[in-house]
């Protein structure tokens, strides 16, 4: 940025102070010019003129580069946020493939006559990696958050919070016995398979 201000302002100085040191030794008298016939006002229009533009390029490229450095910025931060919430999410998916754990810490704390939204401790495993939903949303609003990127992580959600209900509430579903179980192990596991590795690649 420095070095574009410079190449703008440099030759304009040296303009101005060849014009200062011109009109005090009084050259175009000694080389037989007239300075009467230089229109003086005209020449002043000019060189406010030529300011003016000077200040307005100074101007835009100090803004542009803020501006610049603002859209890094939040770049950096949605890259983090992701990040963060992916790491999340494939730490708790893990953590829940510990059935015992399950038994033990976390269905003994679930309501069986409450809904999923209304059983805390399995709304807050859902919801914990997405704290910083508000923020990304209003990230990708200002356009810090491609089109692609914003699927996936909306991709992530969804299939991430039907995965913690789904293994937290069929737990016990280790070995089906019949073709409706199996069929329901077999989607959990998969889905779960695919999620993880959906995961490790964002993280990647």
């Amino acid at each position: 940025m420095k070095k574009k201000i410079l190449r703008v302002i440099i030759p304009i100085a040296i303009v101005f102070i060849a014009y200062i040191i011109l009109d005090y030794v009084n050259i175009p008298t000694l080389v037989g010019l007239t300075p009467a016939n230089i229109n003086g006002d005209m020449f002043s229009a000019i060189f406010n003129s030529v300011i003016v533009i000077v200040l307005y390029v100074v101007s835009f490229y100090f803004i542009d580069n803020k501006q610049n450095e603002k859209d890094a910025n939040a770049r950096d931060v949605t890259d983090v946020l992701l990040k963060k919430t992916y790491q999340e999410c494939l730490d708790t998916l893990k953590l829940l493939d510990n059935k015992d754990m399950i038994e033990k810490y976390i269905i003994p704390k679930i309501d069986g006559k409450k809904s999923t939204l209304e059983n805390d401790i399995i709304h807050n495993l859902q919801t914990l990696p997405f704290s910083s939903f508000d923020v990304v949303i209003d990230l990708a609003k200002n356009g810090y958050v491609k089109k692609d990127k914003l699927e996936s992580y909306l991709d992530v959600k969804n299939e991430y919070r039907y995965l913690v209900n789904m293994k937290i509430i069929l737990f016990d579903l280790v070995c089906p016995e019949n073709d409706c179980q199996y069929a329901m192990y077999q989607d959990i596991n998969a889905r779960d398979k695919s999620l993880k590795n959906k995961l490790r690649d964002l993280l990647s």
